[in-house]
């Protein structure tokens, strides 16, 4: 009778291990595209891995002395999914893919700009009690946006068969073709403007996009507990640490 008992309890583990082996096998081996285009949406969205920068040890002299050490620093990180609706080149580019939507998606799209742009309104006022103006503000958001568009028009460029004499003449790297080849052979392929305003538009899979980019440093501990307090209800702005060594 014990026996027994025990046989049946190792076939019912037996057979859970089973379907738990094949459920595993299944999700790894077997999901279909549309699963696996989610997956890869939410990483980009989420980002695959997060690195916290530590702060460095110091460095000592043979009798204790302090050479150098990290000196913790806080800034202001701005998110490009927020950013980006302070760049008019963005918002034409959203405005031409809306008009291939359907009007309902194209009235979420103009709702969603309005009020990022209000969100970024409202980043450089406060920001201004920061010890820095308004427009030294914008002129980071511009430099910020330039960057991002600048990459998103060079994958734009390499997604929509560019001069293969180009490439060959880095040695097929893509990489290290410069901007000021590439721009020129998209505006070649391309000489409608808003035909490249709507290819640039739709290059939203790489990872850079999904990134903070500095703001502005916080000097004092009221700055901190200040923008802490100021920006804590959105989602795209965070302040973040860093180690300066001195």
């Amino acid at each position: 009778m014990y026996d027994k008992r025990v046989k049946v309890f190792i076939a019912a583990s037996l057979l859970l291990l089973g379907v738990g082996v094949f459920r595993l096998v299944q999700i790894q081996l077997l999901a279909d595209s549309s699963l696996r285009d989610e997956i890869e949406t939410l990483k980009l969205q989420r980002g695959r891995s997060k690195q916290l920068k530590t702060l460095r040890g110091q460095i000592l002299d043979r009798n204790g002395k302090v050479l150098a050490t990290d000196v913790p620093e806080f800034q202001i990180a701005i998110n490009y999914q927020l950013s980006r609706f302070w760049d008019p080149r963005v918002i034409r580019a959203q405005q031409l893919l809306a008009e291939d939507k359907d009007a309902e998606a194209a009235k979420r799209d103009f709702l969603e700009a309005v009020a990022r742009k209000e969100d970024l309104e409202r980043i450089i006022r406060d920001c201004a009690q920061f010890g820095v103006t308004e427009e030294q503000i914008e002129q980071r958001l511009r430099s910020l946006n330039n960057r991002m568009w600048n990459a998103r028009t060079f994958h734009a460029w390499r997604r929509n068969d560019p001069d293969p004499n180009i490439v060959a003449k880095y040695g097929g790297r893509f990489d290290r073709v410069p901007m000021r080849e590439a721009r020129p052979d998209f505006e070649r392929l391309f000489p409608d403007p808003n035909q490249r305003y709507k290819l640039i538009g739709k290059v939203d899979d790489i990872r850079e996009l999904y990134e903070s980019r500095p703001l502005l440093n916080l000097e004092t501990e009221d700055d901190i507990f200040a923008a802490q307090f100021e920006f804590m209800d959105l989602n795209d702005v965070e302040i973040v640490p860093r180690g300066r060594r001195q």
